[in-house]
């Protein structure tokens, strides 16, 4: 689902309970390039439902001059070559004598739809980024954004606000369709947009109203992850059960801004040989952390010995919650395994979470040095980060991601060097204060987080 030259894209979908995959009436679609994504939701009690939401969220995706204010004025314009493609469709099953009579639909039947769409423009000659969106009825998108967690929701604001009736675009011109709504805002790297159909919208808008923060887990959820949730939501009727579908969009890479006519600004159709480049390093670079990484991490949490770390100094404590986990055994690194500096200790960190000592990662220690401190450095992306309280943040490191390196604590993370290594933190959720920015990337960030050397939980 990913492109490395491009926004990083996922889908899940799940029909309603007792229904198969072949059942589910919503659609969802985006264009080649990435900057246009789109779902729809079918009606259930309308005919040829999930047909309609399908030419919707293809014809909003494919390549157009327009902007997306302008189809929202031109709206039913827009929607009369799929009126007339979604009418053929519907003769055609009409007079194909191996359809029984009950499945054809009376001489009135049409197809209904909710729909949101999403256009991220390409940066300005000023280079501000623009998002437009286009939306009817009670499919939402959702902005988060990367610098302050911020969630920008549209077309509906409040769970309140969803009703048993909603607004739709309709496949038969001899019913009114609704006027969609338009929507422009602006974007950053790193900023995640997630469009969702009505029931998991709903679910969102009240799960973030009670603070609960548990919709959070759609910035990283993978397949099975979706199911599992849905799954939950559903035996505890916290969701209404019918089709859920969820499209996720992170911002990861800038689009090229266009060619004006004194040629200051580059032509985005000519390959650009210095970007080319910058991607090629960044490739390599990413490729050789993730091998040295994973390395790393099979040689600790392979090891069959348990280490009894001593007790240190004792820091201010930042609560952090992980995924329940093994907890991996370690042993002192033989003199003649050339893989570890001579005289280090790999030791197990855990939680500083009184009620939660889990394994968050391991560092490397000198058997000499008593003082180790109990605060290391960590470089994150600012996805990974969202604003709780004013000087609180939440860091979570997806389940599939490489483990992070942790760097020892200096007092100001400019100051960090390769010699300053100190270990790995483990993918899981972590509280830490507020992030420090990043010289190095603009959307990355120096985060600290408090860790202990004794697992007092058992």
């Amino acid at each position: 689902m990913q492109n490395s030259n491009q926004n990083e894209i996922a889908y899940f979908t799940m029909p309603k309970v007792g229904e198969q995959k072949s059942d589910i009436e919503d659609a969802y679609s985006f264009s080649s390039d990435r900057s246009l994504v789109a779902i729809a939701d079918g009606t259930s009690t309308s005919f040829l439902a999930g047909e309609w939401a399908k030419l919707l969220v293809e014809h909003f995706c494919s390549p157009n001059e327009s902007s997306i204010s302008e189809i929202g004025e031109r709206w039913e314009e827009w929607l009369r070559p799929l009126q007339q493609e979604w009418r053929k469709r519907y003769l055609k099953i009409k007079t194909d004598k191996n359809i029984p009579w009950n499945a054809k639909g009376g001489d009135k039947a049409h197809g209904s739809a909710t729909f949101v769409g999403l256009k991220l423009q390409p940066p300005n000659q000023g280079g501000e980024k623009i998002w437009e969106a286009l939306a009817v009825g009670d499919s939402c998108l959702f902005q988060i954004k990367a610098n302050s967690g911020e969630l920008i929701s549209f077309p509906i604001t409040n769970y309140q606000e969803f009703t048993t009736v909603t607004k739709c675009f309709h496949s038969l011109p001899d019913y009114k369709s609704h006027q969609p709504l338009h929507r422009k805002g602006s974007y950053e790297l790193g900023d995640i947009f997630l469009l969702a159909t009505d029931a998991l919208a709903k679910w969102i808008l009240t799960d973030y109203h009670t603070q609960s923060h548990r919709w959070r887990d759609l910035i990283s959820v993978n397949e099975e992850g979706f199911i599992n949730l849905v799954n939950q939501l559903r035996g505890d009727t916290l969701i209404e059960d019918d089709d859920t579908t969820l499209l996720r969009l992170v911002v990861i890479v800038e689009s090229q801004t266009t060619k004006p006519p004194n040629g200051d600004h580059p032509d985005p159709n000519r390959p650009n040989p210095g970007n080319k480049k910058k991607l090629l390093f960044i490739i390599v670079a990413l490729l050789a952390i993730g091998c040295v990484g994973t390395v790393i991490y099979l040689s600790i949490f392979n090891n069959k010995q348990n280490y009894n770390a001593n007790q240190h100094q004792n820091y201010p404590a930042n609560k952090v919650t992980t995924p329940e986990q093994p907890t991996p055994t370690v042993k002192t690194s033989p003199t003649s395994n050339n893989s570890n500096p001579p005289n280090y200790q790999i030791l197990t960190i855990y939680s500083d979470e009184s009620n939660n000592r889990t394994t968050i990662g391991c560092v490397f220690k000198k058997a000499s040095d008593l003082q180790y401190p109990q605060q290391l450095w960590v470089h994150v992306p600012k996805a990974y980060l969202y604003k709780e309280e004013t000087d609180k943040f939440i860091m979570t490191i997806p389940d599939d991601a490489t483990p992070l390196a942790l760097y020892i604590d200096k007092p100001e993370p400019e100051d960090l060097s390769p010699q300053d290594f100190a270990g790995y933190l483990l993918p899981g959720k972590y509280s830490v204060f507020k992030p420090r920015n990043s010289k190095t990337f603009n959307n990355a960030r120096w985060v600290k987080v408090n860790f202990s050397l004794e697992n007092k939980g058992g």
